[in-house]
């Protein structure tokens, strides 16, 4: 997961070129996309999802993603998702939640505080 729909293009673009190499396929989803277009690249297989955690959440929620499959969960730039003041909290609790007995969350960031590591351990 991603903060925004700039860097998930970014992670999509290096995602691809790997992919190419490493044979998996890679998709993004963020808010500012067209949800239907979205909706219909779901009905490929995807190794690899690339998401804003709102844009996840809604499909999520509306039953177009599951993530019973998933194995690894990657929150880039975990500074600012996981700050008290971004907001993003809200939006990635309950999907990271059923995850997190698998012990298969990683957290990216370039500093961590000691605010943000409560969120992480709960």
């Amino acid at each position: 997961m991603v903060p925004n729909r700039e860097l998930a293009s970014q992670v999509l673009e290096v995602a691809k070129s790997i992919g190419h190499i490493a044979r998996f396929r890679a998709q993004s989803f963020s808010g500012g996309e067209n949800p239907n277009q979205q909706k219909r690249a779901l009905q490929s297989p995807i190794d690899l999802v690339v998401a804003t955690p709102g844009r996840l959440k809604q499909l999520i929620d509306a039953k177009e993603l599951v993530l019973s499959d998933c194995r690894y969960v990657v929150i880039d730039e975990a500074d600012t998702m996981l700050g008290v003041e971004s907001g993003f909290w809200d939006e990635l609790a309950p999907i990271i939640e059923p995850l997190r007995d698998r012990k298969s969350i990683k957290y990216e960031a370039v500093t961590l505080t000691r605010r943000i590591d409560i969120h992480i351990h709960w």
